[in-house]
């Protein structure tokens, strides 16, 4: 059994915060690994990046809001957080 320890960025490759428009991705595609009731959104890196998105998406206006909805829909597991 392999019981060597995980070290750098998770997930490995490390996906970017920001598209190519400068937005911040969404929690489901910055962490694919990460159901949406994972403890990882506890603790941990996911609990970071919730805590940066959350924010930043309260502060965009219903038009970008709108539009980032269409950019990234909601997966079945997510459906409702944004």
């Amino acid at each position: 059994m392999d019981m060597s320890i995980v070290s750098g960025p998770f997930p490995n490759p490390e996906i970017p915060e920001l598209d190519t428009a400068g937005r911040l991705v969404p929690p489901w595609v910055k962490y694919p690994n990460l159901g949406r009731c994972s403890m990882g959104w506890r603790m941990g890196m996911g609990e970071w990046y919730l805590d940066k998105f959350r924010p930043w998406w309260n502060e965009l206006s219903h038009d970008d809001k709108d539009a980032y909805r269409r950019a990234y829909p909601e997966p079945e597991e997510w459906r409702g957080f944004l």
